[in-house]
């Protein structure tokens, strides 16, 4: 059997479905620590992050087995969406101080003036 008729026969790639093992494995981990990471500030919004990364990475592996162009595109919402709750967490948590409490707060923040 050539490659390329090997490749037809198996709708997804090796990489996809190993992804996908890794996906549902760090859900589980997250689920048994569920309590620590709800210390994290802001946590859910990381929790919906996960979800729609772990959507992605689902409809990545069923696209080979029916309505690629469509699930495709889902896949691709759920990757742009997980990048947005993302970058809102990170402003959300990280964003939120004023320059002085991030200067303070900055271990490479040299204080003082300089002159040359």
């Amino acid at each position: 059997m050539n490659p390329q008729t090997a490749q037809q026969m198996n709708p997804f790639q090796n990489n996809e479905i190993i992804v996908l093992i890794l996906a549902i494995a760090l859900c589980v981990l997250w689920f048994m620590n569920r309590e620590s990471f709800s210390k994290i500030p802001k946590s859910g919004h990381l929790s919906v992050a996960m979800i729609l990364l772990g959507a992605s990475w689902f409809f990545t592996v069923l696209e080979g087995f029916v309505l690629p162009e469509l699930l495709n595109l889902i896949e691709h919402i759920c990757l742009t969406a997980a990048s947005a709750v993302i970058m809102a967490w990170i402003f959300m948590v990280f964003g939120t101080q004023s320059d002085s409490e991030t200067e303070s707060h900055n271990p490479y923040h040299i204080t003082g003036s300089h002159h040359e």
